[in-house]
């Protein structure tokens, strides 16, 4: 058997069967004594399962009917009857005031004295709720086994505390891979629980407290957090309700470590955890005060308890919202007046019933309290949920209803919350005259009050298994709506790969493909489009006027960072040539035996210069000159060394070239004759005949044949340049990006992808709050999917990858990576709870405070002429 928490043991509930069914036999295992047993109790290993199996085994002692010799299989019957009940309640180690939010605002709306000490009506309905949270066969473990054993001694064979130890094999071997301290951890709290049998009213509160305290060290120092802080609400809650003694020092010890814990501890599970503890050190404060602010502590424990319980940051959110009013005065003329001699009226005792059960039966449905039925959009939706979800609670399934087109029957909504503080101030109402409540009329209407929290609870249900589908098309609305997150998770990987784009074209030129997030050595492949050969300006060009082209080679001889620089327009790149001359000259006769005219022959040669032009001027790159490899015959003229030297004849050509023929030559024509110097072969002619064809002039630059490098790149300083832009460009694109992300822009895609993305997060959020809040509450895993470090993608998300500089490319698919790892928790839960969510707490502790209240009042006590002590 694989080991399970007592936080996630829903998702063991196959193994925990498992180990009932097929233990060890007897004679392997040694007995166990009855406080080994209890022990196993509050292991967090075996806790879930040791407690059900208690409580199984108390019932059948109850039973009148129960056979010894069949106790085993008796037993084994009422655990999995109990641990299917108990699916739905997971996790079942939760907190003892968790749904006491009613005692709370009792609390907080009555001014308590120290000097007087807590109201005893406050410290009884405190108790009364406790009581109800911790069954007492899971307090009294040892001696419930101890009857086991006594009553299995009758039977003639076997050995009864072999065939119990036998029953707990499978959950002493877990036991025994425990660490020592958990062991001993739980041996304490198995003490202290022990001693709660025993003890009634005001010592008892102090007893679970005691516990209380020691359940969050436990819990502390195994990791579970979460729960430690709600178990530390359980011990100031009880500490605030009866004179803090040296209980206080002991929290305040156990605070102290807590806040000297790195924050990241709280944070990874809800980044609001952090002020939860601050506030329960508060309250620990006060408390501690000589004498104690109680109504200071209250104050800080109810705005805790809203954190934890409710996901808002403060009491006052809701509680002082306009539409409560009507119901912050009833319940404040229903307190009961310390002041008051003698006993209570019946008139005036009767007029606050009357009050509050007309408001619970028909006061909870408004839409102030429970959200309207539409209309249902990604608007709407975003408006309504920046409210309590528990207020929105019918506004909030329509939704869900909507989007999934599943046309189920509505839950026919009261607030539960209302409901509970109504309940809890009804509790604190009738223990003044008990004896008026006993009244048939009261005993009506508080059935009827039943079967409508009863009633709302078969709705929910039955609405969850609607959207759940029929057959083979099964599938829980959450399922269902993790699979509409992924697409739209799809859908924004797609929209912000589109904008990435859309700011790399608008803040580059066209054809770029650099990497904004790369570094300023990356290599590119891009070249400027358009981009020729030209003669250089105010260079020396020997008459050259023609137009080059480029190939995607010749551009490799700018290095990156320049390619790169003219992606970033941060300068210009160019090309030209200068210097074009011949080189190698030659002058031979033009006629045999004339020495007046001459052929002129030579190489031609130019040099190609690369510049970078950032807007001070242009700046050399490189220079290289190419020198032809054969030579041409480039001037026709009058043989001259004076031409010879000439490196550039431009301008001679078509001069007059005066030639005189010998003087003893017959005069058959003049003695004198006229030529014109011309130029058989010229630059721009060269250039044309041999740049991409001919000799191929253009690769030369390119394998350095025949080239020689006059001067070489030096991209060091602009290599720092635009390191810098690349990270101004990066942050400046990321501010961009985020801003659209966060924005309300009807018609920006990625702002509408995004609010799909926040909105389909936020409803599967609030769908946990309402049908799942156990869950949402005291799971660390299924919490800090939607409130921690790692939450599943949203708008606030971005804020988080804003603040760590991460990238927000990457929020996509880390959103897909996250929600993978949740859909996988989710299918790991019970098929039972997935299907038929949790009820809320705060309305089944109201619940139980009514059925205390119909069992009080109709076994008719005397009546009592003064309020009762605890």
């Amino acid at each position: 058997m694989s080991e399970c928490s007592s936080i996630a043991a829903m998702k063991c509930l196959p193994l925990l069967i498992a180990g009932v069914l097929f233990a060890l036999p007897a004679w392997s295992l040694p007995p166990l004594a009855p406080d080994e047993i209890a022990q196993l109790h509050w292991l967090s290993q075996t806790a879930t399962e040791a407690r059900l199996r208690t409580q199984a085994a108390a019932a059948w002692l109850e039973d009148p009917g129960a056979e010894p010799e069949r106790w085993r299989e008796q037993v084994d019957i009422r655990f999995l009857s109990l641990a299917r009940q108990a699916e739905r309640q997971q996790p079942a180690n939760t907190a003892l005031v968790d749904g006491m939010l009613g005692w709370l605002v009792h609390a907080r709306a009555r001014p308590l004295d120290a000097s007087m000490g807590t109201d005893p009506l406050l410290v009884q309905t405190l108790l009364q709720g406790l009581d109800t949270t911790m069954p007492e066969a899971v307090l009294r473990a040892g001696a419930v086994w101890a009857r086991v054993e006594e009553r299995l001694a009758s039977l003639e064979d076997g050995d009864p505390a072999l065939e119990i130890s036998a029953f707990w094999a499978g959950q002493q071997a877990l036991a025994n891979r425990a660490a020592p301290q958990q062991r001993d951890q739980a041996r304490a709290l198995a003490s202290l629980a022990a001693e709660l049998s025993g003890l009634a009213g005001r010592e008892r509160l102090e007893g679970l407290g005691a516990l209380a305290r020691s359940l969050s060290s436990a819990s502390w120092s195994q990791g579970e957090e979460l729960q430690a802080l709600w178990h530390l609400m359980d011990a100031l809650v009880i500490q605030a309700a009866v004179e803090p003694g040296s209980e206080i020092d002991a929290i305040a010890s156990l605070l102290a470590a807590m806040t000297a814990a790195d924050p990241m501890r709280l944070r990874r599970i809800d980044e609001q955890l952090p002020v939860v503890l601050a506030q329960i050190q508060d309250a620990a404060a006060y408390l501690g005060e000589q004498p104690p602010a109680l109504d200071a502590a209250i104050s800080e424990l109810t705005d805790a308890y809203f954190r934890l319980a409710l996901f808002v940051s403060d009491a006052a959110f809701y509680l002082n919202q306009p539409v409560r009013e009507h119901l912050v005065a009833a319940v404040e003329d229903c307190l009961p007046n310390p002041d008051l001699v003698g006993p209570l009226p019946r008139e005036t005792f009767d007029q606050c019933p009357e009050r509050l059960f007309v408001l619970l039966d028909e006061g909870l449905d408004s839409e102030e309290l429970v959200g309207g039925s539409g209309p249902y959009a990604a608007d709407f939706l975003r408006r309504e949920t920046e409210l309590l979800s528990w207020q929105r609670s019918r506004y909030l399934d329509g939704h869900l209803d909507w989007q999934l087109q599943a046309s189920c029957e509505p839950v026919a909504w009261v607030n539960p919350l209302e409901w509970s503080i109504l309940v809890q101030a009804l509790a604190s109402w009738v223990p003044q005259r008990p004896v008026f409540f006993g009244d048939q009329r009261w005993q009506n209407a508080m059935g009827k009050l039943s079967e409508q929290i009863e009633d709302q609870e078969a709705s929910r249900v039955a609405w969850l298994d609607c959207l759940t589908g029929l057959g083979g098309q099964r599938l829980d609305p959450v399922s269902r709506l993790l699979i509409r997150h992924g697409q739209v998770l799809s859908e924004l990987a797609l929209a912000l790969d589109a904008s990435y784009r859309e700011f790399v074209a608008e803040q580059t030129r066209p054809g770029s493909d650099i990497d904004l997030d790369a570094a300023a050595d990356q290599v590119t492949g891009y070249r400027p489009e358009g981009l020729v050969v030209r003669p250089c300006a105010g260079g020396s060009t020997c008459g050259a006027r023609t137009v080059l082209p480029v190939s995607r080679a010749l551009l490799g001889l700018f290095p990156n960072t320049y390619l790169l620089a003219d992606q970033l327009a941060i300068g210009s790149l160019a090309l030209c040539y200068d210097q074009v001359r011949w080189e190698d000259r030659e002058m031979r006769p033009a006629r045999p035996g004339d020495d007046q005219v001459a052929n002129y022959f030579g190489r031609l040669s130019f040099e190609l210069v690369g510049t970078f032009d950032d807007g001070s001027g242009e700046q050399n790159v490189f220079r290289q000159r190419l020198a032809a490899a054969e030579s041409r015959h480039y001037l026709f003229a009058a043989a001259s060394e004076e031409i010879l030297e000439k490196s550039c004849p431009d301008g001679l050509a078509g001069q007059p070239v005066a030639s005189h023929l010998p003087e003893d030559r017959l005069g058959l024509v003049p003695n004198r004759l006229t030529y014109f110097a011309a130029t058989p072969a010229t630059p721009d002619a060269q250039l044309l005949a041999n740049w991409e064809q001919g000799a191929e002039w253009r690769d030369w630059f390119i394998t350095g044949d025949r080239v020689e490098v006059l001067e070489a790149p030096r991209p060091a300083v602009l290599q720092a340049r635009l390191q810098a832009e690349l990270k101004a460009l990066v942050s400046r694109r990321e501010r961009v990006i985020a801003s659209r992300l966060l924005s309300d822009t009807e018609d920006d895609s990625l702002s509408v992808a995004m609010a799909s993305v926040d909105a389909s997060r936020a409803l599967i959020r609030r769908v946990l709050e309402i049908h799942y809040p156990r869950l949402i509450r005291h799971d660390a895993a299924a919490r800090s999917a939607f409130s921690g470090l790692n939450a599943l993608v949203g708008r606030e998300q971005v804020r988080t990858f804003r603040n760590a500089a991460r990238p927000l490319s990457t929020l996509a698919d880390e959103g897909r990576s996250r929600l993978l790892e949740f859909q996988q928790f989710w299918q790991d839960l019970p098929l039972r709870l997935r299907e038929q969510g949790q009820s809320s707490p705060e309305a089944d502790h109201a619940r139980r405070l009514l059925n205390q209240l119909r069992t009080v009042s109709a076994a008719g006590p005397a009546d009592v002429e003064s309020s009762p002590g605890p």
